[in-house]
Order: structure tokens, then sequence, then C-alpha cells
């Protein structure tokens, strides 16, 4: 089963710069390539808008395929969860 990254949890690895902590991504990018890491679209939209280091964005750049498209399935269950009131937006006023 592989791990969904949010952009969050791209953001924080990305502190980690890979000349000083080679080991760490030399897993991280052995665990994309076999797609035991994974993450969606719409986050690689975010990260791409919010990160500025040019080493990461051209990473995030070769690294694409992990950022998956969701499909028909996926829609629908996203909308179940919408409509569950406690997420919905509230007024503070």
């Amino acid at each position: 089963m592989p791990f969904i990254f949010d952009t969050n949890s791209l953001r924080v690895i990305g502190n980690y710069y890979p000349d000083q902590f080679p080991s760490c991504w030399e897993r991280f990018e052995a665990a994309v390539n076999s797609k035991e890491v994974l993450s969606v679209r719409e986050v690689y939209n975010e990260i791409v808008q919010q990160i500025k280091d040019e080493w990461y964005l051209e990473w995030l750049k070769n690294h694409k395929e992990m950022f998956l498209t969701p499909g028909a399935e996926e829609g629908k269950v996203v909308a179940e969860i919408f409509q569950d009131a406690r997420l919905k937006m509230r007024s503070l006023f």
C-alpha cells in the first residue's frame, strides 16, 4: 500500500536539502520511483506555486508522474465526504 503525500508533507521534505541529507533523498526518490509514495494533481498544482527553491521545483517537475489524477470513483467518495454536515463551512457571524 502506498503512502499518499499531501502538500504539507512535500513542503516539509523540501527543507531537507539533498546535499545535506543524501541518504534521505535516495530513499525517498526510490520510494517515489517504485510508486510507494504518491500524491494527486491538485497537490502538484499547489506546491509548485508555493516552492521557491529552484532545485526542488526541478525535482518535482522531473517526478510529475507521482501526482495522479483522481478518477470517477475517487470523485464520488469526495462528494460523499462533503455531504457530511460537520465538514461544511459555517458562518462565524
